[in-house]
């Protein structure tokens, strides 16, 4: 089982994701921690809120149209997917 739970930039989320993941005690991966770490291992400016937006918003769409399966398992394996079998995903 995969849950996914989606929304605009600060809709509440990540809130909802680590609640819903605290309550049933399934793991959670966030597509923001895999974009984040592709933009910090390319030396990509993360500073001021405005800046990090829209390098994070640039990386991600990257990451999706050049090869989303990969992203996707990327993002899972954050929370030991497959072998974790049931985790919630946040992004």
């Amino acid at each position: 089982l995969i849950v996914g739970v989606g929304g605009h930039a600060r809709s509440g989320k990540t809130s909802i994701a680590e609640a819903l993941a605290a309550r049933v005690g399934l793991p959670l991966a966030r597509f923001s921690r895999e974009v984040e770490r592709v933009a910090r291992e390319r030396g990509l400016p993360l500073g001021p809120p405005d800046v990090r937006r829209t390098t994070l918003m640039a990386v991600g769409e990257e990451l999706v149209a050049g090869d989303p399966e990969s992203f996707c398992r990327r993002v899972l394996a954050q929370a030991g997917w497959p072998e974790a079998r049931s985790v919630i995903v946040e992004g």
